[in-house]
């Protein structure tokens, strides 16, 4: 048989138990034996010294036979108190009084006597003609203070152990009794902890304690929890980077009150999840999700995950970006085809010359502005990105003129190279895109690193941005382009980036063209010149 983690437990606790009142069980027995003997010796002191202050017991011992004074005296009092025996001697140790009147006029037994007769009240245990018990003992004295004899009250040794057995086996009943109906209550506890716990073992729970604390925290989305009323019970650390404040700020607060951009309200009044919503909490824009938390069709609170929408915005353009240069490849590719085709039809038909003027025009074409963006730009990746762009307006039939005088001698540091090929990489596209329905489709590029600053400017041919436009095109979400695709993104994101590192873009239009410059200062990226 398998023996589980509660199994175990339950087998430990039970021995601890048992060691316990065991223990517990000795140590009330010696307590309330000392209890009782030190009760019991108070109350035989008592007793006797009541008796010994008694006049009459006093003048007894002037008479000649103290006995028939002093032993209807004792024999009502030894009732009254319970006690086994009251016996009174006289200063021989001689037997005046004695609950057995055969004893009467014999010698006291115990040899406990003399602390008497020097004065002294005590307790002693002692054997004596009835059997061990314990004894009061106090001297009689007469008027003139003299000791004429001794009293002594008793209580078996015998009784006074049988009564601290049955009371201790109460307590330790009662005390057993509190201990089973305890662990009644600690399974009944356990049992209803255990399945609200799901059935989880205190070390399960810290193990997915742990697991799910280092996931909340390590996720690059900001989460914020609340329970079925809508208050803040959970925020990770992402969450108060996104929305500039702490932890100790919100929890504990009302959602729809200290973020009401979230709609929790709205999740936990519908029961319904809400996907991708954009709202802006301070300068950020975000994009939520808030997905009720529901078991067994009850609404246990709403978690809402959320994530910068500048993020999504530049994973997408890369998206696109990657897109972009899959389809200048593949068309690329599908030209050179047909014109290796056309070459080798013309080689088929024994036109040589025309072959070769063919492939001539095509190497002059292609190597000529290659190797001047090779020669020109030192930075590799920004000259793949413009011959990448080269082909694609090549493919389109576009014009792509590159100045003589421009030259780049600076090998940009990668954060910086990633901001300048984003903007690059917008402009240009939009560029090709303008001049897509001109007759005359030009794109002319210059750049430079001679002065403090890389600039390039970017300038299309017959396209104008409308004055009203001008100062909103680089703002989130605005497009002159057709609806219902996802626009307005690039050269929000673009001047953003730039702006980051120290760069700037802009636009500047005449009455035939628009131009658009970009720049970024020199001391202000790391870099190195050749």
């Amino acid at each position: 048989m398998k023996i589980t983690f509660n199994t175990k437990l339950v087998l430990v606790m039970t021995l601890f138990i048992l060691f316990i009142s065991v223990i517990f069980s000795v140590v009330l027995y010696s307590f309330m034996k000392d209890m009782v003997k030190q009760q019991t010796g108070n109350r035989a002191i008592a007793v006797a010294e009541s008796i010994a202050h008694m006049p009459s017991v006093q003048e007894a011992f002037h008479h000649d036979n103290p006995t028939s004074i002093i032993q209807p005296i004792i024999m009502p009092i030894m009732k009254a108190t319970d006690a086994q025996f009251i016996v009174v001697g006289d200063r021989n140790s001689i037997r005046v009084a004695h609950p057995v009147v055969a004893n009467i006029g014999k010698p006291m037994e115990g040899e406990d006597n003399a602390r008497a007769f020097l004065g002294e009240t005590y307790v002693s245990e002692s054997v004596g003609s009835l059997g061990a018990s314990l004894r009061g003992k106090t001297p009689i004295r007469d008027k003139r203070g003299d000791i004429v004899g001794v009293v002594s009250v008793g209580f078996f040794i015998q009784d006074l152990e049988a009564f601290t057995l049955f009371t201790t086996k109460k307590l330790v009943a009662l005390l057993l009794a509190v201990i089973l109906g305890g662990l009644i209550g600690a399974f009944i506890i356990s049992y209803v902890l255990k399945k609200q716990l799901y059935g989880l073992a205190p070390d399960e729970i810290v193990k997915q304690f742990i697991e799910k604390e280092n996931i909340l925290q390590f996720t690059q989305e900001g989460v914020i929890a609340t329970d079925n009323e809508g208050k803040i019970t959970l925020m990770n650390d992402q969450a108060e980077q996104l929305l500039a404040l702490t932890s100790s700020a919100l929890v504990g607060q009302q959602a729809d009150i200290a973020l009401p951009q979230l709609h929790i309200r709205q999740v936990i009044n519908t029961g319904k999840r809400l996907h991708d919503y954009e709202v802006i909490i301070g300068d950020e824009i975000l994009l939520i999700n808030a997905i009720p938390m529901m078991k067994a069709r009850k609404l246990h609170g709403v978690v809402a995950t959320f994530r910068s929408k500048h993020d999504m915005d530049w994973l997408q353009q890369e998206l696109i970006k990657t897109k972009q240069y899959a389809n200048a490849l593949r068309s690329q590719t599908h030209e050179f085809s047909n014109k290796l085709h056309v070459i080798y039809g013309l080689l088929q038909l024994n036109e040589r010359d025309e072959a070769m003027a063919m492939i001539k025009k095509e190497s002059e074409l292609s190597t000529t502005l290659v190797y001047q963006l090779i020669d020109q730009i030192a930075d590799p990746y920004v000259s793949a990105m413009l011959i990448a762009k080269l082909h694609v307006a090549q493919e389109q039939h576009s014009a792509f003129i590159i100045d003589d005088t421009s030259k780049l001698s600076t090998i940009v540091e990668p954060t910086v190279r990633h901001a300048l090929l984003t903007a690059l990489g917008n402009v240009l596209d939009n560029a090709m895109e303008a001049i897509r329905d001109q007759k005359n489709q030009q794109i002319y590029l210059y750049f430079t690193d001679i002065g403090n600053e890389i600039v390039f400017e970017i300038e299309n041919s017959g396209v104008v941005i409308p004055a009203v436009h001008r100062d909103r095109i680089f703002q989130y979400g605005f497009t002159t382009k057709s609806k219902g695709e996802r626009r307005g993104v690039g050269l929000a994101l673009s001047r953003e980036l730039l702006r980051n590192v120290g760069g700037d873009i802009y636009v500047e239009d005449s009455e035939e063209d628009t131009c658009f410059i970009i720049t970024l200062p020199k001391e202000a990226i790391s870099c190195m010149t050749l």
